[in-house]
């Protein structure tokens, strides 16, 4: 008997109704079961059942196909499970990320601290590319952080300046790496922002310069 297959009571309800369906369309239904088998152990099947009927239309039977599907299902939920760590990862991460495509500079994806180093809504980045962002303040940086990451595959600690909204300049340290996503070629963007930093050292030689001059002059 069909039951034999199934596993516990909520199975057989949703077959019981799957049948229903069966009997009513022509063209056949498709359902994914637990389906235990002779040894004890429970697989995932993707079923398509086809009403059978007699000469005068009566329905006499049902013909089936069946798959396991077991394996395929534990690696969409692997990669879901893998995707799901990677946002979260992507988004909690306190550097600045950004993913964009090799061939465009498209933007693909961008976590919340990236957007906000530039001064810009998520809806904004995602989708434009980095020049009509005009994020480069100096061409030269874009044309050699893409031919590193093409030819040597990775960049690491390239200083240069970003372009802010309402023309604000951060001074940065990016590490662009190659990665693929689907059929895509892609670059990794993690963007270190020290322009306080900096600053603040500046101020510091300045304070050291002035301190200096003071001795000097008291002596």
């Amino acid at each position: 008997n069909w039951r034999d297959f199934l596993v516990g009571p909520d199975e057989i309800g949703r077959v019981d109704r799957m049948w229903s369906e069966v009997a009513e369309r022509r063209e056949g239904v498709q359902s994914i079961q637990h389906n235990r088998t002779s040894d004890g152990r429970v697989i995932i099947c993707e079923w398509f059942n086809t009403r059978l009927v007699d000469e005068g239309g009566r329905i006499v039977g049902v013909a089936s196909m069946v798959q396991d599907i077991s394996r395929r299902v534990m690696s969409e939920t692997e990669l879901r499970e893998s995707e799901e760590r990677f946002a979260k990862a992507f988004q909690a991460s306190p550097s600045a990320i950004g993913i964009l495509s090799v061939e465009e500079g498209r933007f693909l994806d961008a976590n919340g601290n990236f957007v906000n180093l530039l001064g810009r809504s998520r809806d904004e980045v995602l989708g434009a590319t980095d020049l009509e962002l005009g994020l480069w303040t100096e061409p030269s940086d874009r044309d050699r952080l893409f031919w590193n990451v093409r030819r040597q595959r990775a960049l690491r600690d390239f200083e240069c300046r970003l372009n802010a909204r309402e023309g604000s300049v951060r001074t940065t340290l990016i590490s662009a790496e190659s990665v693929t996503l689907g059929s895509s070629k892609c670059v990794l963007l993690q963007v270190h922002d020290i322009t306080q930093r900096l600053d603040l050292e500046s101020q510091l030689r300045q304070s050291q310069k002035m301190d200096a001059i003071g001795q000097l002059a008291a002596g």
